[in-house]
């Protein structure tokens, strides 16, 4: 009889937890579709992008950011990889010399999309575009500060 409460115990036990995750999963989708939106109403904005534009624009950055997301994550593995402590010099350079190309290739990438928006942008919404992006990962960031009372001081 023990053997069947306890089985029935750790059964509810993981279903509970796979309703959790499921809960996180989709409160965190939840989360980043809100600040997409989020996302696409400052750029909009501060671009100040017409209809035509928007459609445009945000097709070109949706892909140039998937892109530059990728390699962002191959130059992280690369340092990884790079940082434990028995590899040979050789090795260690090798890495090196990759993740300096991996940089290369983000900062071309970017390069790529920037003349890509000649066609969709003005000079100055251009301006506008590099000043949005910049303001807007400091937004991020300061909502992403913890409060003092949590053992973080904002100037820290």
């Amino acid at each position: 009889m023990i053997k069947y409460v306890l089985a029935a115990f750790l059964f509810t036990i993981g279903l509970a937890e796979v309703y959790a995750q499921d809960d996180l999963q989709s409160i965190s989708e939840q989360i980043k579709a809100q600040m997409d939106i989020e996302k696409n109403l400052f750029f909009t904005q501060r671009i100040g992008l017409t209809q035509d534009q928007a459609a445009d624009f945000w097709s070109l950055y949706n892909s140039y950011q998937k892109e530059e997301t990728e390699l962002r994550q191959k130059g992280e593995e690369l340092i990884e990889k790079g940082s434990v402590d028995n590899l040979s010099d050789m090795q260690y350079q090798q890495i090196l010399k990759n993740i300096m190309a991996n940089d290369k290739k983000i900062c071309e990438l970017k390069e790529n999309f920037l003349r890509k928006l000649d066609k969709i942008l003005t000079p100055k919404q251009k301006i506008l575009f590099c000043k949005a992006t910049r303001d807007y990962r400091s937004l991020l960031l300061q909502k992403l500060r913890l409060p003092p009372r949590y053992g973080h001081s904002a100037t820290k």
